[in-house]
């Protein structure tokens, strides 16, 4: 069994002054399982199965979040990089015991595969949460991408958490099936109380079958005149350096 260590974790074991960095004072970004339904085609799960190894990890136990929860005061996020946090099976817990300690929290899902019943449990036991929702495209079309996805059930789960009075955003990934839906999506938005953000990706092949038409669609579309005027700057930078 492996035990969470919270001087490992912010690097007083290996020399950093926590006087001088002061990590408490940070947000933190938990993966707190390792479990995902979704297949999302450029997620790091997918680059872990595709060379034949099993997704590593375990569900965060509770002793482990409490250390976490009592020493980052500025909050958490509960961000999966190889999973969906909504899998641990205590985050209804979790959720619960930042409201009651008032610790501020920000959960990121994309997966849909829990019951209606559940996400309300959920939503009321920290209607403070703000809940971060990857639908990408139109409901009907996000599955896609989010292989496994059930958009419109999803957006049903939004549309219930800003009734009852939390922050819910929508976290819409420019793709190329979707990039003409953009405004449609941020006026459905709007018409339900559901807070708006539009992600561009940098994540592309040369051959990406997902990959935006619209250059400005993905983040590495100005490359060369980034570069181009950081080169500039740079010599203007050294030049009066010397001067």
């Amino acid at each position: 069994m492996i035990y969470l260590n919270i001087e490992t974790l912010i690097g007083e074991n290996f020399g950093m002054n926590s006087k001088t960095y002061n990590f408490s004072k940070r947000l933190i970004n938990i993966d707190s399982s390792h479990r995902c339904p979704l297949e999302c085609p450029k997620c790091q799960r997918q680059a872990i199965r595709s060379r034949g190894y099993k997704v590593p990890g375990r569900d965060m136990p509770w002793n482990d979040f409490i250390k976490v929860a009592k020493f980052f005061k500025r909050g958490l996020i509960f961000c999966g990089q190889i999973s969906d946090p909504i899998f641990n099976p205590l985050m209804i817990d979790k959720l619960k015991y930042c409201y009651e300690h008032k610790i501020p929290i920000i959960l990121n899902t994309a997966a849909s595969q829990k019951p209606i019943e559940w996400y309300k449990k959920a939503f009321e036991a920290n209607p403070i949460a703000l809940w971060i929702i990857g639908i990408d495209g139109l409901p009907k079309d996000s599955h896609k991408y989010r292989i496994n996805q059930d958009g419109p059930k999803l957006f049903k789960v939004m549309k219930i958490g800003a009734k009852m009075g939390l922050r819910i955003r929508w976290q819409y990934i420019v793709f190329n099936y979707n990039e003409n839906n953009i405004e449609e999506a941020r006026q459905l938005a709007k018409d339900n109380g559901i807070q708006f953000d539009v992600i561009h990706s940098g994540r592309w092949g040369t051959k990406d079958t997902y990959k935006p038409k619209n250059p400005n669609y993905y983040l590495n579309s100005k490359r060369d005149e980034f570069y181009k005027d950081y080169k500039i700057a740079l010599e203007q930078a050294l030049k009066n350096e010397k001067n």
